[in-house]
């Protein structure tokens, strides 16, 4: 019998109203780890991506952490996750996640989460598997770069595919959850996707598409 899965997006979705990676930034200005110099950098870094895309010089970008401890970072984002995370993330996420788990449905979360942050999540949640941002490091210190894919838009499709093979999984008794527009091409993949906290636009295009619409 083939395995199902239950694949949610984190951002805007389980934290319906914020971003793990913003909340992590500000947590890391607040303790005096991030200061001008990495911001300078952040920007220099956009401006000259930008002819590559405003999603790899924006989204993708990583380099306010070039050059940080991996060590320190890792423990900082465990205090950050447990005070500042954790706290936010929707009661009905929670629900949810338990519902398909006691179906048996294998618990997937799938975001450009940064991975020290992701880990948090995972273990949180008892996801089974988890798919974000994965930072490289050199000689114990990130390099502002992100090895792989940056899971967003049609990549977070390529993760499935690649991923959740067909001969293992139905994907069409399986379930996901995310809240974009650029999250369509993912979502049409399964057999029960799930617009999650839409804008008026984005539930009138759900509504189009035949979606359901949930609200965390």
């Amino acid at each position: 019998m083939k395995k199902t899965i239950a694949a949610f997006d984190i951002d805007g979705t389980i934290l319906p109203d914020n971003s793990a990676e913003r909340i992590f930034i500000k947590y890391l200005i607040g303790k005096g780890e991030l200061r001008i110099a990495d911001a300078a950098r952040y920007f220099m870094h956009l401006l000259a991506r930008l002819p590559l895309g405003w999603i790899r010089a924006t989204k993708g970008n990583k380099s306010y952490l070039k050059g940080k401890s991996s060590i320190r970072l890792a423990g900082l984002a465990e205090e950050c996750f447990h005070d500042g995370i954790a706290p936010r993330i929707s009661d009905r996420a929670r629900e949810k996640i338990e519902e398909h788990r006691s179906r048996g449905d294998e618990i997937v979360l799938l975001s450009g989460t940064l991975d020290l942050l992701l880990e948090r999540f995972t273990e949180h949640l008892g996801a089974d598997h988890s798919h974000g941002s994965i930072l490289t490091t050199s000689d114990g210190k990130y390099t502002g770069e992100i090895e792989g894919i940056y899971p967003y838009g049609s990549a977070k499709a390529e993760i499935v595919q690649s991923n959740y093979s067909l001969d293992l999984y139905d994907l069409s008794a399986s379930f996901a959850y995310a809240n974009h527009l650029t999250d369509l091409e993912f979502l049409g993949l399964f057999g029960h996707p799930a617009l999650a906290n839409p804008n008026p636009r984005l539930a009138a295009e759900a509504k189009k598409q035949g979606l359901e619409i949930i609200h965390f």
